[in-house]
């Protein structure tokens, strides 16, 4: 597999064929264990068991590894890399900050990591480990919602540019910026980013849950002309 990839794996239900896919937080090249990460969800069949019943010696069944949030061919071209992570978006980015910093020790990296409070935070001492191990170029802001200081509470679109501005080592052009969370969190902090004059292919992102947004094809009430005056 490679850095960023999900794995899918297929489950049997009442004698159906369902499907669930699972990004994958160890990097291939570090000689890790094939490693991925599992949120609980309450209401949740395949979370459930593989939380509370998966045991040593079980086995899946997997279609494999797949997914286009992985490290671009021409990533030596940018000189840092921001990721942008909320909750459980930290597993790929986990794996992929792990393998630039192995791989390319010298390239500036920054990750802004959302979460509700510090208990809710994944892979909490493993970040904070390779933050001390790389604190010349790989750097760490933890945002938690309950925060007292609301500026610094939950990533928003005034936040981002002061982010740029105090982690930025480049200009714009040289930055890779990678975001993975609710799909409302990724649309905002993608606005954000192109109103600082990010190009879209700059931008790569992961959607944990593409069919939570249904693309609605409706038409407007009125096509009329009509004259308005803007002020």
């Amino acid at each position: 597999y490679a850095v960023g990839h999900f794995i899918t794996f297929v489950f049997t239900h009442h004698d159906r064929e369902e499907r669930r896919s699972f990004s994958i937080s160890s990097s291939p090249g570090l000689g890790e264990p094939l490693a991925f990460t599992v949120k609980r969800i309450d209401n949740g069949a395949y979370s459930r068991l593989l939380i509370d019943r998966a045991a040593v010696g079980d086995k899946l069944q997997t279609t494999g590894t797949a997914g286009l949030f992985t490290v671009p061919a021409y990533e030596h071209s940018y000189r840092q890399v921001f990721f942008f992570a909320a909750g459980i978006g930290i597993t790929p980015v986990f794996s992929l900050i792990k393998t630039l910093l192995h791989n390319e020790p010298s390239k500036n990296i920054v990750l802004i990591y959302s979460n509700r409070r510090r208990e809710d935070t994944v892979f909490y001492e493993e970040l904070r480990a390779l933050e001390q191990a790389s604190a010349d170029t790989f750097k760490l802001e933890f945002l938690y919602s309950t925060s007292f200081n609301l500026a610094r509470a939950r990533l928003n679109k005034s936040l981002v540019p002061v982010l740029l501005e105090e982690y930025g080592r480049t200009t714009r052009d040289k930055m890779l910026f990678y975001i993975c969370g609710p799909f409302t969190y990724m649309r905002m902090a993608i606005f954000a980013l192109e109103e600082q004059g990010v190009h879209s292919d700059q931008i790569k992102k992961e959607n944990f849950n593409p069919n939570d947004t249904k693309v609605i094809k409706q038409e407007p009430a009125d096509k009329e002309r009509h004259q308005v005056t803007i002020k």
